[in-house]
């Protein structure tokens, strides 16, 4: 048996994940679903996506993996459904990425992220504001490969 992964992510959903069951990736909330019916599971995981992020069914980014084997042999389809327009804070962009704070929130100051905005002011951050990054931003950076190596100095931020 392959271990089966978030398409997004990469994250070992293996353990987690059952047949036709909608399941969070922990570690980038993207819904996912183990299926035999293509069409059905896609309109599953459309309506999973647009109810929790109230928007169109049609601006769900969903991608299909064919031929998934599982656990008991069979061979299914893994959907996975996000809305590319949520946006993410930088915590929820070094977790994807497997990188410290530091590392992700240098990303942002370098450009790395080119549709990320700085949000309001907050108590932590009064004087620049927290940044807010796209989830297409996050799978652009994450398909073309730019990740750097967790520094040790990293690990305090």
């Amino acid at each position: 048996m392959e271990e089966i992964r978030c398409p997004f992510c990469g994250e070992d959903v293996t353990e987690a994940i059952s047949p036709d069951a909608l399941l969070t990736c922990p570690r980038c909330h993207v819904v996912l679903l183990l299926t035999s019916d293509e069409d059905e599971g896609e309109a599953r995981v459309r309506n999973a996506v647009s109810g929790a992020q109230n928007i169109d069914t049609d601006d769900v980014q969903v991608v299909v993996v064919k031929g998934v084997t599982t656990r008991d042999g069979h061979h299914l389809h893994l959907i996975a459904g996000w809305n590319p327009e949520e946006t993410l804070r930088v915590p929820d962009v070094a977790s994807i990425l497997g990188v410290s704070r530091y590392q992700a929130w240098r990303y942002c100051t370098t450009g790395a992220f080119p549709n990320a905005s700085k949000g309001r002011p907050s108590r932590r951050h009064y004087d620049t504001g927290i940044w807010l990054i796209p989830r297409k931003d996050v799978q652009r950076f994450l398909l073309t490969g730019r990740r750097s190596e967790r520094r040790e100095d990293d690990e305090n931020y």
